[in-house]
């Protein structure tokens, strides 16, 4: 079975919600393949060992919570596409 990353991440209202959005990345990935806002009632649960994403089932090894301020996507992109042309 496929396996995805989760960890708890603060979200974009950080001082409203505090850490309470859940994020799914692919090993060795640094764009997430999904993020459930706090409000979704079907996001992952701590203690859940399964998710069902796009139709299809995954198997969740969770990560340490990141702790800081919210990173956005857009700049998760642009160090990705820097880090390929550097290289």
């Amino acid at each position: 079975m496929l396996k995805l990353l989760a960890r708890i991440e603060p979200d974009r209202d950080y001082a409203r919600h505090g850490y309470s959005q859940v994020a799914l990345y692919r090993s060795l990935s640094e764009l997430p393949v999904a993020v459930y806002p706090f409000h979704f009632e079907s996001k992952p649960r701590r203690g859940q060992k399964r998710v069902t994403h796009n139709c299809f089932l995954y198997d969740l090894e969770w990560l340490p919570d990141l702790i800081g301020p919210p990173v956005p996507v857009g700049a998760l992109r642009l160090r990705t596409l820097y880090r390929k042309t550097a290289a």
